[in-house]
C-alpha cells in the first residue's frame, strides 16, 4: 500500500470522483465551478472512518443521508 511505503498516516483526496468513491457524496457545488468544494480524508487505519469535509452550505444535503459509519457531523470547525 502506498501509505505504508511512504509512512503516511492518511491521504487527502479532492478530485470529485475520488471523494464520491470514498464517501458516496457528490458535491454539486463543484459542478458550478467552485474548486475544491469537497475533500475526503482516508486514514491509514482501516478501522477508522473516512472523513468528509464540505462547505457549510452543503450540510443540508446530508440531513438524513449520512452513512451509519460516517455519522459524526461537525457543524462548525
Amino acid at each position: 500500500m502506498i501509505m505504508d511505503r511512504h509512512g503516511l498516516k492518511g491521504l487527502v483526496v479532492r478530485e470529485k470522483h475520488n471523494v464520491y468513491y470514498l464517501t458516496d457524496y457528490w458535491e454539486a457545488i463543484s459542478e458550478a465551478g467552485w474548486p475544491f468544494a469537497a475533500f475526503a480524508v482516508l486514514p491509514r487505519d482501516e478501522k477508522a472512518p473516512v472523513t468528509l469535509v464540505i462547505p457549510s452550505i452543503s450540510l443540508q444535503r446530508l440531513d438524513g443521508k449520512v452513512h451509519p459509519q460516517r455519522s459524526s457531523v461537525f457543524r462548525s470547525v
